[in-house]
């Protein structure tokens, strides 16, 4: 297959699928770099940062996958997405244990004020 990879994914990852497919690398690229490097791609592999327009799809006519490396959609115009009949594909995975260790600190930091206190205590 022939993949575009716009976000930095883990290392490993990228040198496994150069083993077996034509991999193009383009990090956080702007727009016009990832129309440029889009057009023959059949996957496209993202995470946060970078935004997948319409644009940057329509560039693609042979685009039939996206990876999105994480849980939102937000960077990714789910509209043309959906008109195409593109499949979207999430791996929300390896984040998800950091976020839910982040939301219960933030939470027993709520109850328990350590924020203030903190506050207090470094003002002196």
């Amino acid at each position: 297959m022939r993949i575009l990879i716009a976000s930095s994914i883990d290392p490993k990852k990228v040198e496994q699928l150069k083993q077996q497919h034509d991999v193009i690398c383009a990090f956080n690229a702007k727009e016009d770099v990832l129309k440029s490097q889009i057009k023959d791609r059949e996957v496209l592999i993202f995470r946060s940062g970078v935004t997948i327009s319409a644009a940057v799809m329509e560039s693609a006519p042979e685009l039939k996958l996206l990876v999105r490396a994480g849980s939102g959609t937000d960077n990714i115009d789910l509209d043309y997405v959906e008109k195409r009949g593109l499949t979207l594909i999430r791996v929300p995975q390896p984040g998800a244990k950091a976020v839910a260790e982040m939301a219960f600190g933030m939470m027993i930091g709520l109850a328990r004020n350590i924020v203030h206190a903190d506050s207090l205590l470094r003002r002196g």
